[in-house]
Order: structure tokens, then C-alpha cells, then sequence
């Protein structure tokens, strides 16, 4: 499993989950690569994104496929539920 976040620095909500995010990495050892919305077009682009719904995290199988897309903020416990649930799907 792999977790990619786009966030932007004039985002408040984001500013408030970028902590949990670094606290999920460590707690569940999973890959959480983060992006700025404003600095990765590229990444922007390929998912199809909006400055709307940010951030956006988007959950992704060992095969690399997408499983899931959650936007805005997060509970930490919801954010640990997802994580189990879909790891025993995968």
C-alpha cells in the first residue's frame, strides 16, 4: 500500500492534516509521498485534481493500482480505520 497527499501551503485544512499524515507514516509504516498543488502540475494533471477538495489523499494496492480518494479534513482514527480496511482487502 501507498499514500500519495496533495496539499497547498495557503490551504488551512491541509496545514492542519500535514501532522497526521506524519503521524500515520510512523505509526503504520506505510509510504505517504506529499505533494504541493502548486508545484506539481504533473501530479495534478495525472489525478485529475482541484484546488476544492484539498488536500485529497489517494490509497493505492501494492500493484499500484487507485482504491481510494478522501478529500479535506480528516479524522486521524478514520484516516487508521481506512488504512485496516483496506489493507485486508488487499
Amino acid at each position: 500500500m501507498k499514500i500519495i497527499v496533495v496539499g497547498a501551503s495557503w490551504c488551512r485544512n491541509c496545514l492542519l492534516m500535514r501532522p497526521r499524515w506524519s503521524e500515520l507514516q510512523v505509526e503504520t509504516q506505510i509510504p505517504i509521498e506529499y505533494y504541493d498543488f502548486d508545484q506539481n502540475s504533473q501530479v495534478v494533471e495525472t489525478f485529475h485534481l482541484q484546488t476544492a477538495n484539498l488536500p485529497v489523499c489517494i490509497f493505492f494496492d501494492n500493484q499500484g493500482a487507485e482504491q481510494l480518494r478522501l478529500g479535506g479534513l480528516i479524522d486521524k482514527q478514520k484516516l487508521l480505520d481506512t488504512i485496516t480496511r483496506l489493507k485486508q482487502v488487499n
